[in-house]
């Protein structure tokens, strides 16, 4: 075998190597991400994913939006603030009012699955993390990735989201929610009893007005 033939052979198997472990973790996963939407600046959005745990965070704000799926379906809600290293804790009845399944896959996939279905698939191309589908409609351009439910391209007349960077580290990914693991929590139904906090209040009206200016239209809303 030629030396030409040994590289090629380590080189498929590298390549299928990586394959492998791609399709096999679609729930383990950050995915770096940049947005833009007119007469704003650009911002930069990570989609971190562990299992039951989907994490967004806006770089720009240093604020954190981490969904975590319970048994039976329930989701719970953390607001984290890198600023203060401090979270605010919503509970499933904080968040009754959501269809939970309909919540967790926007989180999930960035993508309201209603406005998803909603989108013609034109063509596709490739397997696996290669896996594309082009879909369009109603002025909307999507590249998605069937097999790990994101995003690779996506614009509108409001935005454009387009993925810079997938990394499939479980050691990366893991750490990332470590580093929000540690993060001081107080549960929202307790911030009444807090008022003298001065801190917590900042934070809710922060978390909040900064939710809004984060949101990703169509496609990435939230209903609480």
């Amino acid at each position: 075998m030629t030396l030409t033939h040994i590289l090629f052979a380590l080189t498929l198997v590298m390549s299928l190597g990586a394959q492998a472990q791609c399709d096999a973790q679609p729930q383990r996963l950050i995915a770096h991400y940049s947005l833009e939407q007119p007469g704003k600046a650009v911002r930069s959005l990570e989609l971190v994913r562990l299992d039951n745990q989907v994490a967004l965070h806006w770089a720009d704000d240093g604020l954190t939006e981490r969904w975590t799926r319970l048994a039976g379906g329930q989701l719970r809600l953390e607001r984290l603030f890198d600023q203060y290293q401090r979270a605010i804790e919503y509970q499933p009845e904080d968040l009754k009012a959501l269809n939970s399944e309909r919540a967790w896959k926007r989180q999930w996939q960035l993508l309201d699955p209603v406005a998803l279905n909603a989108l013609t698939v034109t063509t596709t191309s490739g397997d696996g993390c290669e896996h594309h589908q082009h879909r369009s409609g109603a002025g909307t351009e999507l590249v998605w990735l069937p097999d790990l439910q994101l995003v690779q391209s996506l614009s509108s007349p409001s935005q454009t989201l387009t993925l810079l960077q997938l990394n499939h580290s479980d050691i990366d990914v893991q750490q990332r929610m470590q580093h929000w693991d540690q993060f001081a929590a107080t549960d929202y139904a307790d911030v009444g009893d807090n008022e003298q906090d001065p801190l917590l209040s900042k934070m809710i009206i922060q978390g909040f007005s900064r939710r809004q200016a984060n949101t990703i239209n169509h496609h990435h809303g939230h209903d609480h």
